[in-house]
Parts: C-alpha cells; structure tokens; sequence
C-alpha cells in the first residue's frame, strides 16, 4: 500500500477498485494479528467490504484487461536499446503467471464467499441496515468463542481463492507507482493546475507534502480528461470545517501510468 504521508487520486474506476482493494487486504492482514473477539469481529466486517467490492461488476474481468493493457504497453518497449530487457522479461513473465493464474479460476470473483452461509447471514443482516451485531446470530456468537487459531485458520481459507486477484492487484499497482519519479512543485496561494499529457496514460496522480512542516493540511485533487487542479486545505481538527490554504504551498507530485 502507498505510505499513508502520501496521497492518491484515482483517474478510473479501474483504479478506483484497485486502490479499494488494497486498503481491505491490509486491514484484513492487520486484523488477523490480533487474536481477541473483537479483532475477528473486525475482521469480517472488513471481509464483508470487501465481498461488497468485488461484487460490483465483474472484478475479475477489469483485472485481465488491466494485466493484459500493461502487457501490451511494457512490450512495446521491448526494441529500445537502454532498457534492461532482462528486468521487462521478468515483469512480463510475471504478468503471464498471473494471467493464467485468473484464468485458471472459472468461478467469478468472491463466489466461495457469496455462498458461505455465516457471511450470508451477517450480509443479510448489514442490508437490512447497520453492522450485524454479535448478539444478533447465535451461530455467530458461538463460532467466535472457538480458538483464535481456528478462527484464523477459517477465515485464511476463505480469502485463499483470492489470491491470485491480490497478486495482480498488487502488481499493476506496484508497476503504477514505480513508473514515475517525485517531481517538486509549488501551488501558488494553496493551487496547483496542470495539463495532462495526452500521450500518456495516467492512473493515478500521487502527492506528497512534509508533514512535519506542514502538518494539518491536505490536497483535493480533481481531474478531468484534459487536466487536473490540486486545492490544499487545513483542518486544525476534525471537529472543525476545512478550509482552503491561501498561501504558497511546497510539494511533490507524481503522475503515475503505464
């Protein structure tokens, strides 16, 4: 996941869905740490999130088409002499695993969880309105006195058809972000508006600020087809309304696309 200093603002639902994706994995990682009641309560409500995610659309289909359009852009560099083509093969040879790894599962995104009764019934109870409770599903209530280690065990196994989807997710991230170098920049009276290249193919713009001289603010970023405008805001607190900065803003920006 990008550091949580640095923020980034999707161009495309593609992109969109990725970035969502991520977050869930990482929070289902995290609540897997934790070994109490409520760490696993958490953890299926992240769970359910994520269920909720790869169920609109067809996931697994953006997936391929992202894998497949990187392909075919990072192949084209394969004739240039001042690539490493040693490196590009790997990242290629990676792409294809992953792609077959997707192909090789004939059922969509999620459906192992869609059919699991006890997810079942805390979906059912979330779109009636509000978090299932514990109290709510005795079967529920019983399952999370079982062991930690049981309850771990379970949940690993139901996000294992998952993997190969976090896999690429993960890559075509990964080769996002490393496409472009941090570049400084300043936003005259707390704005910043740019053209984007129309020759390039951008994903997600990424900004970067100095907390520690700059703490409390923050950037909107809102993009078009043709250009994007940045607008840093200061909140002292989240019990106040933001405001627009008014006085000149430092810095790095990225503009992120293969």
């Amino acid at each position: 996941m990008s550091e949580i200093g640095i923020f980034e603002q999707p161009l495309n639902e593609r992109y969109r869905l990725f970035l969502r994706m991520e977050q869930l994995f990482e929070r289902l990682d995290h609540h897997l740490e934790g070994s109490s009641v409520w760490d696993t309560h958490a953890l299926l409500q992240g769970l359910l999130e994520l269920l909720h995610a790869v169920s609109r659309g067809d996931s697994k289909r953006e997936i391929i088409k992202e894998l497949d359009r990187q392909r075919a852009a990072l192949s084209r560099f394969d004739h240039r002499s001042a690539v490493d083509r040693a490196r590009l093969r790997a990242v290629l040879d990676e792409q294809r695993r992953l792609l077959e790894a997707l192909h090789a599962q004939t059922s969509a995104l999620g459906q192992e969880l869609r059919e699991n009764d006890l997810l079942n019934q805390l979906q059912q109870r979330a779109s009636a309105g509000g978090r299932p409770g514990i109290l709510e599903i005795p079967g529920y209530q019983e399952w999370l006195q079982r062991s930690v280690d049981e309850r771990h065990r379970l949940v690993r196994q139901w996000l294992e058809p998952l993997g190969a989807a976090r896999a690429a997710i993960d890559n075509c991230l990964r080769l996002v972000r490393e496409s472009a170098d941090w570049s400084p920049m300043k936003a005259a009276g707390g704005f910043h508006e740019q053209a984007l290249d129309a020759s390039q193919s951008i994903q997600v713009i990424r900004t970067r600020l100095d907390r520690d001289r700059m703490p409390h603010r923050f950037p909107e970023v809102s993009a078009g087809r043709q250009r994007f405008t940045i607008r840093f805001f200061e909140q002292a607190s989240p019990n106040d309304r933001a405001t627009q900065v008014r006085d000149d803003i430092a810095f790095d920006l990225a503009c992120c696309g293969v």
